[in-house]
């Protein structure tokens, strides 16, 4: 209520709806990753906002966005799918109990992941919060880029 959806990447709704498929999938990725990296980059980040695909594909974080994805595939599959189901699933906590808490919600306002009515609906749900930080333009990855001062500032 009061929340837009937002825009799943493909492959974590494929993971949420058919977990044991998704295993295969994921199993299948490791090789693409070692016989063709850019083709299967291209593939993965397609959905993406175009801020976040050219920021996470620039010169600079290229190798760094492989490396991690042959990291987070080297176990094989449970590791991954387990991450996904866990981020996805409802979590059960109830956001008006939040107690003596000092929390500050950052978001891109074109992050499709995240629509602004997203971060919106928990800031008002949170009691004590801090003001809601909305960066224009920016999406999922170039909000914690291009905001990783400020956010770590207020720690």
């Amino acid at each position: 209520p009061g929340i837009e959806r937002g825009i799943l990447h493909p492959f974590i709704e494929l993971i949420s709806g058919l977990p044991n498929i998704s295993k295969a999938a994921v199993n299948q990725m490791r090789p693409r990753l070692e016989k063709n990296p850019k083709r299967l980059i291209k593939s993965f980040t397609r959905s993406w906002l175009d801020a976040d695909r050219d920021m996470a594909t620039s010169p600079e974080n290229y190798y760094s966005l492989i490396l991690n994805l042959k990291v987070v595939t080297e176990c094989g599959a449970n590791g991954v799918v387990g991450d996904v189901l866990t981020h996805h699933k409802g979590w059960d906590i109830d956001l008006c109990k939040v107690r003596h808490s000092s929390i500050c919600i950052w978001s891109g306002e074109a992050d499709p992941a995240a629509k602004p009515s997203m971060p919106a609906y928990y800031q008002k749900k949170i009691p004590g919060h801090q003001p809601l930080v909305m960066g224009p333009n920016e999406g999922h990855v170039t909000m914690l880029k291009n905001y990783s001062r400020r956010i770590l500032a207020k720690f």
